[in-house]
């Protein structure tokens, strides 16, 4: 995704954003790419919330990383839900 007119006029920086969705056994990877193509510091964040049906809530887990990205700089962030299954361990 791209800014465009009407993006900027509810987030006014110029950026490009890309998404990566991985599963690899019990574990779901989201790769980002956010690149500031701006001329000031752009805040972003991303709302993962998955919900999973899990065997063991105790089990599962959930990494995330937030930054901000600086003008003219690409951030790349990701962020992994793992789960357990006690049954397969």
């Amino acid at each position: 995704m791209e800014s465009d007119a009407q993006l900027q006029q509810q987030f006014p920086w110029q950026f490009r954003v890309e998404l990566e969705f991985a599963l690899k056994g019990s574990t779901l990877r989201i790769e980002s790419s956010v690149e500031n193509r701006d001329t000031a510091p752009m805040p972003y964040a991303f709302g993962f919330h998955p919900y999973f049906a899990v065997p063991d809530k105790a089990s599962a887990s959930v990494v995330k990383l937030l930054e901000y990205v600086e003008p003219k700089e690409i951030a790349r962030e990701w962020v992994e839900i793992s789960w357990i299954d006690a049954d397969t361990v």
